[in-house]
C-alpha cells in the first residue's frame, strides 16, 4: 500500500474539520453520520477535479469508518439464521443497520470522488473480516427491504403520500449506496489467500453444507447475493460483478464457475424483457471480468462455450436490427437477448470486451515476432544493443546468418501458431471488425483495442489480413462510424508496433483524407469525431516509428495536420491536431521543416510565413473551406484568404485562386457559389492594399485566354452573371444576395482606395479581420478624388472645440476612409453600376436584417467611391428619394432598410445640388425615430433603432466633410425656419419631438444648442440630431416581446457618444462665426444687410440666453452650474446627455445600466465634453472604472455610487427618475438597492448639513419637489409607466425618509404671485388620488392603498387621506379592500404608539388640526376624487383622531374583525361604522362636479362592470402583463 503524501502543500484545507466529522461519527457509533453527511459531502465535492489532493487524508478517513462497520457487525453463525440469513428478532437490529447504512454513505461519497481502486486499498482486508462484512451487507439489505415495505404502505395513505414518498426515495438511495460500498469491501476481502473453507465458520453445519457441492456455504451465499444484484441497475451491479468475478476465478472455486455459467444461460433465456435490459449487462460484465482476472488454464475449457453463446447473441442482435426474415430463425430466448443487445450500447461494449478477452484466451499467449521493434538508445551501447563499449564486433557474415535463422524461427512459430488456432477465432475477429462500425463510440473504441490485442497474437499472414480488413473501412461508401472505428484501430495497431513501416505509404493518404473528413447531413455535418481520431493516429505514428522510417510518410500528413490545427471548426479537433503535431516535432526532430518554429504559435499567419506550408493552407481555404456548409465558416475562410493573399503573392492569387473561384460562381452547389463570391470579394481589397493595380498583368497569359476573357473583365462581370442567371431568386437567394452585396462593398473599396477604419482609426485591408497593413493616407473623405486638406473650404474651424470634431468622428463606429494607397483597376461600366444599385435596393427591402445590413454597408462604399460620376450620382439621388418615401411605407422591412440606407449616404452626395437634401434626410430620420409618429399598430421598433443608428452615422459623416464646416460657420447660408426649401423637403424637421427630457424642458438656452423648430443646414447636429437622440432615450414602448424600447434607448445612448462632441464643436463654430461678423467689415467680405442681420441675430441670442439664465436659476430640479468668464453660458447639451446616461445607469435593465456607464465614461474622456459637464470630476469618480464592477449583479452596487450625485443640481431630476423606475420594478434586489441608495443619499445630505458642508438647498428640499414635478409631468403626458413606481417612491419618502412635511413649491399662473409652498404629503395625496381615480389596475391600487395609509398618519393630509382610505375599503376588488384594511390598521397602530410615547403628533391637538386642515384644503383645491366618495374637503374644526375604545381602538377592532374581502354590502356597512368611529365624513360625489370627467368615469365603470359580467379578467392578456411589468407592477 502506498504511503500518503507528506508534502504540506497537498494538505486539505478542511483536514481538521474532516477529522472532527469522522471522530464524531465514530464516537456516536454511526448515529450522527446522517447529520454530518451534507457538510461532509460539500467538502469532498470541491476536490472532484483534482481528487489526488485527498490521498494524504484517505487513511485517516477510511480506516476509522470501516473499523466502525467491522466492530458493530454480528459475526458467526450464532448471530444469524439458517444459511446466514439475518435474524429479524435480534435486539436493536434496525438501529444498527441504519447506523451502518449512514456510515457507508460517507464512504460512498469518498469512492465517488477519488475512485474505488484507490479507496479500496484502505479498507480492512483480514480474513476474519469476510463474514463480518457479509453480515453487515445482509443486515443493511434487510433494513432496506423493510423500509421499502413501510414506505409503500405509507405512500398508499392519502394524508402521508408526499412526505412518505420523499422519505422512501431518500431511504432507497441510501440503501443502494451502502450496499455498493459493502460489495466493494467484499471484493477486496474475497482475495484472501486462504481456502474459504478455513474462513467459513459454518462449514461443519450439516444444514448448510449438504447442498454446497464442494463450495462452502459462505461462497454460496455470496454467489446468490451477487446473482440477485446483477438484475439491478447502478453501482451495485458493477460492484457485484467485480465481487463475483474475483470469487469465481479463485483456484478453489472452479465448480462455482461452471455452475454460474449454467445459471446465466438459464437466467438470460427465462428473463422478461424488462429484467433482461439490466441482467444482460451484469452477466456480460461478470464474464468479461472473469476472463480478465482468471488464469488461462482454468478458463480455456469454458472459452468455446462462452464464445458460442456470445456469437449466438451477436447474430440475434444483427437479426433484430435487420428485422423481417433474418429474425425468423432465431429462438425466442435468444431473440429477446439479441434485441436487448442491439438496443443497449453498454451491453454491446461489454460484449465486445468479452469477445476480445475470450479470443485472447483461445489464442496461445505469444509476442508477435513479426512486429516492428523500435531501437532504443542506451548510455553504454549506443542505439542498438546493450553491450559495453569493450564488446568485440561480430564476425563477418554473422549478421546475415542471424537474420536468416531468425526468419526461419519466425516461419516455424507462425506455422505452429496457425495450426494451434481454434476454429472460432476467425468468427471472433469478424465480430470485433463489425464492432468497428458500431454507432456508439465506446463500442468502436473497445473493438479497436480488441482487434489490436488479437492481432498481436496472430501469425504474420493472418495479422496482415486483419490490417487489410481494417483498411477496407476507409472506402468512400462507408459511413462516418466505420471511418472513425478504422482510425481508432490504426492508432491502436501503431501503438503496439503491429502496423509495419512498409504499410505507411498506403496508410498515410487514408489518414490525410480522414483529417479532412466532413460530410453534410441535412442542416449539419458529421466528421468531427473522424478528424479527432485521425489526429490520434498521427500522434500514435509519431510515438511508434523512428524518424528515418516515418519522415517521408509523415511529410504528407504534416500539411493536413497543420490545416486541422489551424482551420478546423471544432475546438477539440484543433487541440488534438496541435497535440499530434507537437508530438511529431518532438519525436521526429528535423524531419519536419520549421517544426520547432511552428510550435510557439500555431496560427494561420505564423504558418503562412513558411513557404513549405503556405500553399497547403491557401489551397485548403480555396478548395475546402470556401465550400463549407456553414455560413460563418465560409465568411471566415474568405477573410483568412484575403489576409494571406499578400504573403502568397499576386501571381498565385491571379493565376490560381481567382480563376478557381470564378469558375465556381455559377456552381450548382449553393455553398460553392456563395463561398466563391465571398472569396473574390475579400481578395480584391487585399490585392489593392498589396500594391497590385492590374489583375491582367499579374495573371498568366494562357489562363485568361482559355477562360474566355481578361481576368479583370471576368471579375467585373460577376454581378451581371449572377443577375442574368437569376441566382438571387429561389433557394439560397438570401445567401447570394448577401455575398453579392459584400462583393459590391469590396469592389468599391478596391477601386477607390477606401478602407473601413475601426474606432481607433486603423484601416485594415479587407474589413476588420485582416492583418494586411494599409499605407497611411489623408483623412479627407472625398469620393473618387484626392483627399481635401483640413479646412480647405474655408471657415473658422480652428477653435479648441472645433478641433475635437475629427477625433470624435474617428472614435465612432467603423467608417470608410480614403487610405490613399494603390487602387485596383477594374472595368466597371454602366452595366455594373446598374446591376449593383438594383441589387442593393433589393437588399435594402429584404426582410432579413443581415441582408439589409450588408446592403447598407455596400451602399456606403459604392456611393462614396462613385458619387463623383454624374450618372451614378443621379441614380444615387433617385435611390435617396425612394428611401425617403419608404420611411412611411406600411412594410416595416422597407422602413428599416430605408433608414439604414439614408444613414449610409456620404456627405459629399448629400451636399450636392439641389440644396436642402441633408436637412431633408435628417428631418425624415428624426421623424422616423419618434414612436408617436405612427399609430400604435404600425410602430416598429427595429425601424426606430435603424433611424437612431443612422442619425449617429450621418452626424459623424457630416462633421468629417470639409464642406460642412463652411456651411456651419457662415451665418445666413443655411436654411432657417422660414426657408421654403427646408419646409417643403423636411416636414418632420419643423416639428421635432419634444419629450420632457429634451433640451426644450431641460433648460436649454435658445440659440446655444437647444432644439428649435428650424435648424440651419450647419446646425443639424446640435439642433436636430442631438435632441432627437435625447428624445429616443425616453422610448419605453412595449409589445409581446417586452420592453422593446430598450433597444432604441441603447442605440441612442451609443450614438450620443459620437454626436455630443460634434454638436458642441458645431455650436462653438457657430458662436465664433457670429462674433466674427463685425470683423469682416474691414475686409468688405459682407454686405451691409448681412452684417445687420448678423448683429440682430446676435442681440436676439444674447437676450434669449439671459432669459434662459434667469429661468434656469428658478429651476431647482435642473439647475446647471455657472462658468464665469465665458462670453455665453455653457451649452447644456453635454450636461443633459450625461444626466440622461446617468438616469439609464440606475434603471431596471442591467444591460442598459452597463452600457450607459460605459458611454458616460467615454463622453467624459473627451476634453470638450468634460469642460461642458458640471461636476465632471465627481461624475467620473462615481462611475465604475472596472468592467467587472459594472457588469451583471455587481452593477447593483454601482447604483449606490451614482446615487451620490443626487446632491448635484444638474443630475437630481434624471437620477431621481431612474431610481423611481428601479424602486417600482419587479426585481426585488434592484428595488432594494435603489431604495437603499436613495435613503443613503438623504442621510449623507443630513450629515453634510449637520457638519456645515452643505451649500444651497439640501436634498430634503429638492427631492420632494423633483418627485412632484416628475409626477405632474407624467400625469400631463398621460403616461402610466411610472404610476406605480411614483407611489412606491412617495411611500418611501414618507415612511423611511421623513419627508411628509417637506415644503414643495406650487406652480403659479402668468402674472400671479407664487402661492405658498404646500407640504409634500398634501401634494402626494392629490396626485395619488388622480392616479387611483377610476383605476382598474390591481397592482396600482394595492400600492395606492399603502401610500394612502402612510398619508393617513401624516399631519399634513391625515383627514383627506382617511377619506380616500374609506373609499378604497368599498372598492370592487376584494383583494384591494383587504390590503387597504391591513395597511390602515398598521397606520392607526403606529398613531396609537405615537400617542402613548407622547409624540408631537399625538400631544399637540391644535397642530394636528391646523396641519390636517391645510392638507384638506389643498386636496379640495385640486378637485380630485377617489371612487364614489367626496373630494376630501377640509376637516371639521377641532377634528383629531379620536382616542379610546370607541375611537381609535374601536376602529382598529373593526379593521381586524370585518370581512373586507367578503360581500360588498358587508364591507359598506363596516366602512360606515369605521367612519363613525374615526369621525370622518363619507361624502358622496357632488352632482355637478366633474362634468365630462364624471361621464368618463361612469363610462369606465360601465365597461369594467360589463367585463366582469362576461367573466373577463384584465390579466388574461399577455400584453397586459407586459404593460404591467413595464410600469413596475406585479405581485
Amino acid at each position: 500500500m502506498e504511503e500518503p503524501a507528506e508534502d504540506s502543500l497537498l494538505e486539505l484545507e478542511e483536514a481538521a474539520e474532516l477529522q472532527e466529522i469522522v471522530s464524531r461519527v465514530v464516537s456516536s457509533r454511526g448515529r450522527d453520520a446522517g447529520a454530518v453527511l451534507p457538510r461532509y459531502k460539500q467538502i469532498l465535492t470541491k476536490y472532484q477535479e483534482q481528487p489526488q489532493l485527498l490521498d494524504g487524508s484517505l487513511e485517516a478517513i477510511v480506516q476509522p469508518l470501516a473499523a466502525l462497520l467491522r466492530d458493530d457487525a454480528p459475526c458467526g453463525p450464532h448471530a444469524a439464521g439458517p444459511c446466514g440469513a439475518p435474524d429479524a428478532a435480534a435486539p436493536d437490529a434496525a438501529a444498527a443497520a441504519a447506523a451502518a447504512c449512514a456510515v457507508c454513505r460517507l464512504l460512498h461519497v469518498l469512492v465517488s470522488v477519488r475512485g474505488r481502486k484507490v479507496v479500496v486499498r484502505f479498507f480492512p482486508h483480514e480474513a476474519a473480516d469476510l463474514e463480518r462484512a457479509l453480515q453487515v451487507l445482509l443486515a443493511v439489505r434487510a433494513h432496506a427491504e423493510a423500509a421499502a415495505t413501510r414506505g409503500a404502505a405509507a405512500g398508499a395513505a392519502p394524508a402521508l403520500g408526499g412526505a412518505a414518498a420523499a422519505a422512501a426515495e431518500e431511504g432507497a438511495l441510501a440503501a443502494w449506496e451502502a450496499q455498493g460500498v459493502l460489495l466493494l469491501w467484499l471484493s477486496i476481502l474475497i482475495l484472501t489467500p486462504f481456502d474459504l473453507a478455513t474462513v467459513d465458520s459454518a462449514v461443519g453445519a450439516d444444514a448448510c453444507a449438504g447442498s454446497s457441492g464442494g463450495v462452502t456455504p459462505l461462497a454460496v451465499r455470496i454467489i446468490e447475493l451477487c446473482q440477485g444484484y446483477l438484475e439491478h441497475p447502478g453501482g451495485t451491479r458493477e460492484m457485484a460483478a467485480l465481487l463475483l468475478a474475483r470469487l469465481l476465478t479463485r483456484p478453489d472455486m472452479r465448480p462455482a464457475l461452471l455452475r454460474f455459467l449454467d445459471w446465466q444461460e438459464a437466467a438470460l433465456a427465462a428473463a422478461a424483457p424488462r429484467t433482461l435490459q439490466f441482467l444482460l449487462p451484469g452477466v456480460l460484465q461478470t464474464l468479461a471480468l472473469s476472463f480478465k482476472l482468471g488464469r488461462r488454464p482454468a478458463l480455456l475449457p469454458h472459452a468455446p462455450r462462452v464464445w458460442a453463446q456470445l456469437g449466438a447473441l451477436w447474430d440475434a442482435a444483427e437479426a433484430s436490427e435487420a428485422g423481417g426474415a433474418a429474425a425468423a430463425g432465431v429462438g425466442a430466448g435468444a431473440g429477446a437477448a439479441g434485441a436487448c443487445l442491439a438496443g443497449s450500447s453498454l451491453a454491446r461494449r461489454l460484449a465486445i470486451k468479452l469477445a476480445s478477452r475470450v479470443g485472447l484466451t483461445l489464442l496461445p499467449p505469444r509476442l508477435a515476432r513479426w512486429r516492428y521493434v523500435r531501437q532504443r538508445a542506451t548510455l553504454l551501447g549506443g542505439a542498438g544493443g546493450c553491450d559495453g563499449p569493450g564488446a568485440a564486433p561480430p564476425p563477418p557474415g554473422a549478421e546475415a546468418a542471424a537474420a536468416e535463422a531468425e526468419a526461419e524461427a519466425d516461419a516455424a512459430a507462425d506455422a505452429a501458431a496457425a495450426a494451434a488456432l481454434e476454429a472460432g477465432v476467425e468468427d471472433l475477429i469478424g465480430c470485433l471488425l463489425a464492432g468497428l462500425r458500431d454507432r456508439d463510440t465506446g463500442v468502436r473504441w473497445a473493438a479497436a483495442k480488441g482487434v489490436a490485442r488479437l492481432t498481436g497474437c496472430l501469425p504474420a499472414e493472418l495479422g496482415a489480413e486483419v490490417i487489410d480488413s481494417v483498411m477496407e473501412l476507409f472506402r468512400p461508401s462507408e459511413s462516418d462510424t466505420a471511418w472513425h472505428g478504422g482510425c481508432l484501430a490504426l492508432a491502436e495497431l501503431a501503438r503496439r508496433s503491429l502496423l509495419l513501416p512498409a504499410r505507411l505509404p498506403a496508410v498515410a493518404p487514408v489518414v490525410a483524407a480522414a483529417l479532412a473528413y466532413d460530410v453534410r447531413r441535412g442542416p449539419h455535418s458529421v466528421g468531427a469525431h473522424v478528424r479527432d481520431a485521425a489526429a490520434y493516429v498521427c500522434w500514435a505514428f509519431a510515438r511508434a516509428y523512428e524518424p528515418a522510417l516515418l519522415g517521408g510518410s509523415f511529410l504528407g500528413l504534416a500539411g493536413p495536420l497543420l490545416t486541422a490545427a489551424v482551420y478546423d471548426r471544432e475546438v477539440h479537433v484543433r487541440r488534438a491536431a496541435a497535440s499530434a503535431f507537437q508530438e511529431a516535432v518532438g519525436r521526429l526532430g528535423g524531419a519536419l521543416p520549421h517544426g520547432l518554429d511552428l510550435l510557439g504559435a500555431v496560427d494561420c499567419f505564423t504558418v503562412a510565413a513558411f513557404p513549405d506550408h503556405r500553399a497547403t493552407l491557401l489551397g485548403h481555404l480555396v478548395s475546402a473551406k470556401l465550400r463549407h456548409w456553414d455560413k460563418p465558416t465560409r465568411a471566415l475562410a474568405a477573410r483568412a484568404l484575403a489576409a494571406l493573399a499578400p504573403a502568397a503573392g499576386a501571381p498565385w492569387v491571379a493565376g490560381r485562386a481567382l480563376p478557381a473561384l470564378l469558375a465556381r460562381v455559377t456552381d450548382d452547389a449553393l455553398e460553392a457559389r456563395a463561398g466563391a463570391v465571398l472569396g473574390i470579394a475579400e481578395l480584391l481589397p487585399a490585392l489593392a492594399s498589396a500594391g497590385l493595380a492590374d489583375l491582367d498583368a499579374a495573371s498568366p497569359g494562357d489562363a485568361a485566354g482559355d477562360a474566355g476573357g481578361a481576368l479583370s473583365e471576368r471579375v467585373a462581370g460577376v454581378l451581371c452573371v449572377l443577375a442574368g442567371r437569376q441566382l438571387y431568386r429561389g433557394k439560397g437567394g438570401e445567401l447570394m444576395r448577401e455575398a453579392a452585396a459584400r462583393l459590391v462593398d469590396c469592389t468599391a473599396q478596391a477601386v477607390s482606395g477606401l478602407r473601413r477604419c475601426g474606432g481607433g482609426g486603423d484601416c485594415g485591408g479587407s474589413g476588420g479581420g485582416s492583418r494586411v497593413e494599409s499605407p497611411a493616407g489623408g483623412d479627407g473623405g472625398e469620393c473618387g478624388g484626392d483627399a481635401a486638406p483640413e479646412g480647405a473650404a474655408g471657415g473658422p474651424r480652428d477653435g479648441a472645440a472645433a478641433a475635437e470634431a475629427p477625433a470624435a468622428a474617428a472614435a465612432a463606429a467603423p467608417q470608410l476612409r480614403d487610405a490613399g494607397g494603390p487602387r485596383l483597376a477594374l472595368p466597371l461600366g454602366p452595366a455594373y453600376h446598374s446591376a449593383a444599385l438594383a441589387l442593393l435596393e433589393d437588399c435594402l427591402t429584404h426582410t432579413l436584417g443581415t441582408i439589409r445590413a450588408a446592403g447598407a454597408a455596400a451602399l456606403a462604399s459604392h456611393a462614396r467611391a462613385h458619387c463623383g460620376d454624374g450618372a451614378v450620382a443621379g441614380a444615387l439621388r433617385a435611390l435617396e428619394a425612394r428611401c425617403l418615401a419608404r420611411l412611411a411605407d406600411p412594410n416595416v422591412a422597407h422602413r428599416r432598410g430605408a433608414a439604414e440606407a439614408l444613414g449610409s449616404l456620404p456627405a459629399r452626395l448629400l451636399l450636392q445640388p439641389p440644396p436642402g437634401r441633408a436637412p431633408a434626410v435628417v428631418g425624415a430620420l428624426c421623424a422616423a425615430s419618434d414612436a408617436r409618429a405612427l399609430p400604435a399598430e404600425e410602430r416598429d421598433v427595429e425601424a426606430r433603432v435603424a433611424a437612431v443608428e443612422a442619425m449617429g452615422r450621418l452626424a459623424t459623416e457630416l462633421a468629417s466633410d470639409p464642406g460642412w464646416g463652411a456651411s456651419a460657420s457662415a451665418p445666413g447660408l443655411g436654411a432657417s425656419a422660414s426657408d421654403p426649401g427646408l419646409g417643403a423637403s423636411a416636414p418632420g424637421l419643423a416639428a421635432l419631438p419634444q419629450p420632457a427630457s429634451s433640451l426644450a424642458e431641460e433648460g436649454a438656452a435658445p440659440g446655444d444648442g437647444g432644439c428649435c423648430a428650424g435648424a440651419a443646414a450647419g446646425g443639424l447636429i446640435s439642433r436636430a440630431i442631438a435632441p432627437a437622440l435625447l428624445a429616443a432615450l425616453h422610448d419605453y414602448t412595449t409589445d409581446n416581446r417586452g420592453d422593446v424600447g430598450s433597444w432604441v434607448r441603447g442605440a441612442a445612448a451609443e450614438a450620443l457618444v459620437a454626436v455630443v462632441p460634434l454638436a458642441l464643436a458645431e455650436e462653438e463654430a457657430a458662436a465664433a462665426a457670429v462674433e466674427a461678423g463685425a470683423a469682416d467689415v474691414a475686409d468688405g467680405g459682407r454686405s451691409q444687410p448681412q452684417l445687420a442681420g448678423a448683429a440682430a441675430a446676435k442681440q436676439q441670442q444674447q437676450a434669449q440666453q439671459q432669459q434662459w439664465r434667469a429661468g434656469r436659476q428658478r429651476d431647482a430640479g435642473r439647475q446647471l452650474l455657472e462658468q464665469p468668464g465665458t462670453r455665453a453660458p455653457p451649452s447644456p447639451l453635454a450636461a443633459v446627455a450625461v444626466g440622461e446616461l446617468l438616469r439609464l445607469g440606475v434603471e431596471r435593465i442591467a444591460r442598459l445600466r452597463e452600457a450607459a456607464v460605459a458611454h458616460a465614461r467615454a463622453l467624459l474622456a473627451q476634453p470638450a465634453v468634460r469642460a461642458a459637464v458640471p461636476d465632471a470630476d465627481r461624475v467620473e469618480a462615481a462611475l465604475p472604472t472596472d468592467a467587472a464592477d459594472a457588469a451583471g449583479v455587481a452593477s447593483l452596487a454601482a447604483i449606490g455610487g451614482l446615487s451620490a450625485l443626487l446632491d448635484a443640481p444638474a443630475y437630481t431630476a434624471p437620477l431621481l427618475e431612474g431610481l423611481v423606475a428601479s424602486i417600482g420594478g419587479v426585481d426585488a434586489s434592484l428595488s432594494k438597492a435603489a431604495s437603499g441608495a436613495l435613503i443613503s443619499a438623504l442621510e449623507a445630505d443630513d450629515d453634510a448639513a449637520a457638519g456645515g458642508a452643505a451649500v444651497g438647498a439640501g436634498l430634503r428640499a429638492r427631492l420632494p419637489a423633483a418627485l412632484v414635478a416628475l409626477w405632474e409631468r407624467e400625469r400631463a403626458c398621460g403616461s402610466s409607466r411610472l404610476s406605480l413606481p411614483l407611489m412606491r417612491t412617495a411611500h418611501l419618502f414618507i415612511t423611511a425618509g421623513g419627508l411628509a412635511d417637506a415644503p414643495v413649491p406650487a406652480g403659479a399662473a402668468a402674472g400671479d404671485a407664487p402661492p405658498a409652498p404646500a407640504p409634500f404629503a398634501s401634494r402626494a395625496l392629490a396626485l395619488a388620488r388622480s392616479e387611483l381615480r377610476a383605476c382598474g389596475d390591481v397592482p396600482r391600487l394595492l400600492e395606492g392603498a399603502s401610500l394612502l395609509a402612510a398619508l393617513a398618519g401624516a399631519r399634513a393630509a391625515s383627514y383627506a387621506a382617511l377619506q380616500s382610505c374609506l373609499a378604497l375599503l368599498v372598492g370592487r376588488y376584494p383583494r384591494v379592500r383587504r390590503s387597504m384594511a391591513e395597511q390602515l390598521y398598521l397606520s392607526l397602530l403606529a398613531a396609537e404608539a405615537d400617542e402613548e410615547s407622547g409624540s408631537e403628533a399625538g400631544g399637540d391637538a391644535d397642530a394636528v388640526v391646523a396641519e390636517t386642515g391645510r392638507g384638506g384644503c389643498a386636496a379640495a383645491a385640486s378637485g380630485v376624487v377617489v371612487g364614489e366618495d367626496g373630494c376630501g374637503a377640509a376637516p371639521p374644526p377641532g377634528w383629531k383622531l379620536p382616542r379610546g375604545e370607541e375611537g381609535l381602538e374601536g376602529a382598529m377592532d373593526l379593521l381586524l374583525a370585518s370581512p373586507w374581502d367578503g360581500p360588498l354590502d358587508g364591507a359598506r356597512a363596516a366602512r360606515g361604522a369605521l367612519a363613525a368611529a374615526l369621525r370622518v365624513e363619507v361624502r358622496a360625489r357632488a352632482a355637478g362636479a366633474g362634468g365630462a370627467d364624471a361621464a368618463a368615469v361612469a363610462a369606465k365603470r360601465a365597461a369594467a362592470a360589463a367585463a366582469a359580467a362576461e367573466g373577463r379578467d384584465e390579466y388574461l392578456s399577455y400584453q397586459s402583463l407586459l404593460d404591467d411589468a413595464a410600469r413596475g407592477g406585479g405581485y
